[in-house]
């Protein structure tokens, strides 16, 4: 049977309370009838943590945590490591683990998540120090209009942006409502995620187009650099 959500959001509380990460905001939306949870929470960063995330073009990341379940098993429980964009509160999602329902009894289940939640909770900061120097080769990766353009179409045949948010991401590239630095594949995701977060209320379905994103993203940068190479 599925995990009751407050059992899943005790886990997550209880496991974040003994690596001592402060929650400073909570966000949950709960929905479908009670089925379904999602939630973030904002966490205090250490201040070297901090220093080194306020470098970022847009003001830095605030670190989140993630979470969704569902007892109609629409979807597994997961956990993502997420940011915030601090000067237009742009969602970021980064990665996600999940654990399978398997067996009906319940204390398993909640072995596994607590198992998982340690793991994650253990490596968060590691994991968001690299997240912050990923954002970095971002933001420093130069992107002409031509290429913007085709990240763009290539988003939408994907399933990224819907059709009908394809040209206000493009708005967003020429004229960039907030100052996320020079044009860069940094620049662009934020086009991408002010879009997503203003036009699409599901938050599972947000999170989801926003890790199809971050692999459109790697697979350019992956295909440009083997390019450069040769």
């Amino acid at each position: 049977c599925p995990l009751p959500h407050y059992q899943f959001t005790r886990v997550i509380d209880e496991s974040l309370a003994d690596h001592g990460l402060e929650v400073v905001d909570r966000d949950i939306e709960i929905s479908h009838g009670g089925n379904r949870i999602f939630g973030t929470y904002r966490l205090q960063a250490p201040p070297e943590i901090k220093g080194k995330s306020d470098t970022i073009a847009g003001g830095g990341l605030t670190p989140m945590l993630g979470f969704k379940n569902s007892l109609d098993q629409v979807f597994r429980g997961r956990i993502a490591l997420a940011g915030q964009v601090f000067n237009c509160s742009n969602g970021c999602w980064f990665m996600e683990s999940g654990f399978e329902v398997k067996r009906k009894n319940t204390t398993r289940i909640l072995a596994s998540l607590s198992e998982l939640m340690q793991v994650m909770v253990r490596d968060y900061w590691a994991k968001f120090i690299q997240v912050i120097d990923q954002t970095q080769v971002l933001s420093e990766d130069r992107l002409h209009d031509r290429e913007a353009h085709h990240l763009i179409c290539q988003a939408t045949r994907k399933g990224i942006t819907a059709h009908a948010h394809a040209g206000r991401v493009l708005d967003a590239w020429h004229d960039e409502p907030f100052d996320w630095g020079p044009k860069s594949l940094w620049r662009l995701h934020n086009d991408f995620t002010y879009v997503l977060d203003r036009e699409v209320s599901n938050p599972y379905v947000r999170s989801q187009r926003n890790l199809g994103l971050n692999a459109l993203i790697n697979d350019h940068r992956t295909v440009t650099s083997h390019a450069a190479t040769n």
